[in-house]
């Protein structure tokens, strides 16, 4: 918990117009896992954030494991906005995320890949 108020409090201060000001923009899941997911994004002049959680664990996963990766996640993913990046950065674990052509949308396998919750930026 530690970790994750230091990233997300430096990251707040680095974006703070963008957290202060920015457009709130709730998020959705293209595919069956849509009830396990709280996202959104934040955008102001370029500069974006995204904050995605899994919600509901015990449906996803046996007791003492995290939701990560393709098994927990297949092939679904979230549904970006028009004019939203291409590339983001996961400020948790350093990845880059890039989204996905064909749909415009980012796994939520590659999202939660490593780490489970997910706090990303990017610039459009």
């Amino acid at each position: 918990k530690l970790y994750v108020t230091f990233k997300a409090l430096n990251t707040r201060s680095k974006y703070c117009d963008l957290f202060l000001n920015g457009d709130y923009i709730p998020l959705h899941v293209h595919g069956r896992r849509g009830e396990n997911i709280c996202a959104f994004a934040r955008r102001r002049a370029g500069a974006w954030a995204l904050i995605a959680a899994p919600r509901l664990f015990t449906s996803l996963t046996p007791a003492g494991s995290l939701p990560l990766g393709t098994k927990v996640w297949g092939s679904d993913y979230l549904i970006l906005p028009q004019g939203s990046p291409v590339a983001w950065t996961n400020i948790f674990t350093g990845e880059n995320i890039n989204r996905r052509i064909e749909d415009g949308g980012l796994l939520l396998s590659s999202i939660f890949s490593s780490f489970p919750v997910a706090l990303l930026t990017g610039d459009s």
